[in-house]
């Protein structure tokens, strides 16, 4: 009977350190072409990730489709100035949608250097799970000592 609320603490501590996975999106003008970073919420590449691209003034039909590579970077060159809509999509629940403004003179623009993904936030999460597991391995040893 003494074990039920420690186990419901533990399953409760687990759930909560776990790592939450929202998907970014940073999208950068690099002359000639939109380059697009997708990094999950702990810095880690969305690699593999659906990506679909819609015109100014044609939000209903999607210009061009394709994947992020295995950084979860993505890359197309425009055709014409506007508000260019991205749909990202990894089919497992996290989705994003973000707009970029491209002003008439987009041509002639300075390129803007696209920060890499960093692989962040995975390493620690890990630990923080595993030592929770230790604990609750260590507690139930010793009520079972005790018993």
């Amino acid at each position: 009977m003494t074990r039920w609320p420690l186990f419901c603490v533990t399953v409760l501590f687990l759930v909560a350190s776990a790592p939450r996975h929202g998907i970014e999106v940073e999208i950068a003008w690099n002359a000639p072409a939109l380059i697009g970073t997708c990094v999950y919420s702990g810095g880690v590449p969305a690699a593999g990730v659906s990506v679909d691209i819609f015109a100014p003034d044609e939000s209903e039909e999607t210009w061009q489709s394709g994947e992020t590579d295995t950084n979860g970077l993505f890359a197309f060159v425009p055709d014409r100035a506007g508000e260019w809509r991205f749909v990202v999509d990894d089919g497992m629940g996290h989705r994003k949608e973000s707009v970029f403004s491209l002003p008439p003179d987009f041509r002639d623009q300075v390129s803007i250097i696209v920060p890499q993904p960093e692989n962040k936030g995975v390493l620690p999460t890990v630990g923080i799970v595993a030592l929770a597991c230790l604990v609750v391995i260590v507690v139930v040893i010793t009520l079972r000592r005790k018993d």
